[in-house]
Protein backbone atom coordinates (compact mmCIF):
# COMPACT_ATOMS: atom_id res chain seq x y z
CA UNK A 1 0.00 0.00 0.00
CA UNK A 2 1.90 2.27 -1.50
CA UNK A 3 -0.08 5.13 -1.65
CA UNK A 4 -1.52 7.90 1.40
CA UNK A 5 -4.83 7.74 2.21
CA UNK A 6 -6.46 11.11 2.85
CA UNK A 7 -6.47 9.29 6.49
CA UNK A 8 -2.65 8.77 6.47
CA UNK A 9 -2.17 12.50 4.51
CA UNK A 10 -3.69 14.28 7.52
CA UNK A 11 -0.70 14.10 10.09
CA UNK A 12 2.05 15.00 7.45
CA UNK A 13 -0.61 18.27 6.15
CA UNK A 14 -0.55 19.07 10.13
CA UNK A 15 3.38 19.10 10.09
CA UNK A 16 3.66 20.91 6.94
CA UNK A 17 1.92 24.21 7.68
CA UNK A 18 3.04 27.31 6.37
CA UNK A 19 4.56 28.27 10.00
CA UNK A 20 6.75 24.82 9.47
CA UNK A 21 7.85 25.71 6.22
CA UNK A 22 10.51 28.02 4.81
CA UNK A 23 9.30 30.90 2.64
CA UNK A 24 11.52 30.90 -0.34
CA UNK A 25 10.36 34.22 -1.67
CA UNK A 26 9.75 35.96 1.36
CA UNK A 27 13.08 34.53 2.56
CA UNK A 28 14.50 35.82 -0.54
CA UNK A 29 12.90 39.44 -0.32
CA UNK A 30 13.95 40.14 3.49
CA UNK A 31 17.49 38.95 2.47
CA UNK A 32 17.27 41.36 -0.46
CA UNK A 33 16.66 44.28 1.77
CA UNK A 34 19.06 43.56 4.00
CA UNK A 35 21.95 43.04 1.41
CA UNK A 36 21.53 46.29 0.22
CA UNK A 37 21.10 47.98 3.57
CA UNK A 38 24.97 46.35 4.53
CA UNK A 39 26.04 47.26 0.77
CA UNK A 40 24.95 50.65 1.36
CA UNK A 41 27.24 51.28 4.27
CA UNK A 42 24.33 52.73 6.00
CA UNK A 43 23.85 54.66 9.37
CA UNK A 44 23.92 52.24 12.51
CA UNK A 45 20.71 52.80 13.28
CA UNK A 46 20.29 51.58 9.49
CA UNK A 47 22.39 48.49 10.33
CA UNK A 48 20.37 48.31 13.64
CA UNK A 49 17.01 48.25 11.92
CA UNK A 50 18.59 45.49 8.71
CA UNK A 51 19.27 43.22 11.99
CA UNK A 52 15.80 43.29 13.47
CA UNK A 53 14.42 42.78 10.26
CA UNK A 54 16.36 39.77 9.53
CA UNK A 55 16.05 38.40 13.01
CA UNK A 56 12.01 38.82 12.81
CA UNK A 57 11.53 38.25 8.96
CA UNK A 58 13.56 35.21 8.35
CA UNK A 59 11.47 31.80 8.17
CA UNK A 60 12.31 27.93 8.34
CA UNK A 61 16.15 26.98 7.96
CA UNK A 62 17.08 30.11 6.81
CA UNK A 63 16.27 31.57 9.96
CA UNK A 64 18.47 28.65 11.85
CA UNK A 65 20.78 29.27 9.72
CA UNK A 66 21.24 32.95 10.37
CA UNK A 67 21.00 33.14 13.63
CA UNK A 68 24.89 32.32 14.88
CA UNK A 69 25.66 35.69 12.32
CA UNK A 70 22.99 37.51 13.25
CA UNK A 71 23.74 36.96 17.60
CA UNK A 72 27.00 38.09 16.33
CA UNK A 73 26.20 40.94 14.06
CA UNK A 74 24.32 42.20 17.18
CA UNK A 75 27.25 41.72 19.24
CA UNK A 76 28.98 43.78 16.98
CA UNK A 77 26.41 46.63 17.17
CA UNK A 78 26.17 46.56 20.69
CA UNK A 79 30.28 47.58 20.90
CA UNK A 80 30.07 50.17 18.20
CA UNK A 81 27.24 51.98 20.33
CA UNK A 82 29.08 51.82 23.61
CA UNK A 83 32.37 53.02 21.60
CA UNK A 84 30.48 56.06 20.65
CA UNK A 85 28.63 56.43 23.96
CA UNK A 86 32.57 56.07 25.49
CA UNK A 87 33.81 59.00 22.73
CA UNK A 88 31.15 60.63 23.45
CA UNK A 89 31.77 60.94 27.14
CA UNK A 90 35.43 61.64 26.64
CA UNK A 91 34.52 64.51 24.29
CA UNK A 92 32.09 66.44 26.98
CA UNK A 93 34.79 65.72 29.73
CA UNK A 94 37.87 67.07 27.83
CA UNK A 95 35.57 69.94 26.84
CA UNK A 96 34.36 70.80 30.63
CA UNK A 97 38.15 70.73 31.47
CA UNK A 98 40.18 72.54 28.71
CA UNK A 99 39.80 76.54 29.42
CA UNK A 100 38.41 78.26 25.85
CA UNK A 101 41.63 79.69 24.43
CA UNK A 102 40.40 83.43 22.67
Amino acid sequence: DVFLTASRWEPLRQLLTPSTLDDPEGNLEVLSKGYEAIRSKGSLSELTETVLLLESSLKGLSHERSAPWLAKAREVLLLRQALYIAKAQAQCLNAQTVPPTF
